[in-house]
């Protein structure tokens, strides 16, 4: 904490020539869950999630790893993420199309992953994703926020 404090800090100050403060995002632990209660925007709530918990291809230590939702408005939640996260398109980010997410950074985040998926089905279920293709020369494996035969 006492590092991303002082960049934090040292980004906040003008130096000399310089016009704008720098911009920076610091990643400095947790993993944040997102509440959604009975009276919130149905449709706000469903891409607030999908984007925190994909957004950096969810590589970070802010990325939406839980959502607490309102037993009211559950189900529609969950329906929304799950349509909004098959829509995500997942590639090599070498190419010139424009993926929204490419590989994991190597095999042990892969492994990683693979075993937070195996708690996720013994704690509750599994509604999406789970699926992985072959390693990308010179990458990590593709992940995909879609059905997989594995759930």
């Amino acid at each position: 904490m006492e590092v991303g404090l002082g960049i934090f800090e040292r980004c906040g100050k003008v130096a000399p020539r310089q016009i704008w403060l720098k911009r920076s995002i610091l990643e400095m632990g947790g993993k944040d869950c997102i509440l959604v209660d009975e009276t919130a925007d149905i449709e706000a709530g469903a891409e607030g999630i999908t984007v925190a918990a994909f957004g950096f291809q969810g590589q970070k230590c802010s990325a939406c790893s839980r959502a607490i939702l309102h037993r009211d408005v559950y189900d529609a939640i969950l329906e929304r993420v799950i349509q909004r996260a098959k829509g995500l398109t997942v590639g090599d980010t070498t190419r010139e199309e424009n993926y929204y997410m490419g590989a994991v950074i190597d095999e042990a985040s892969y492994k990683k992953i693979n075993q937070y998926i195996e708690i996720g089905k013994k704690e509750g279920r599994l509604a999406l994703g789970g699926s992985a293709e072959p390693r990308l020369p010179g990458q990590g494996r593709l992940l995909h926020p879609r059905p997989s035969s594995r759930t």
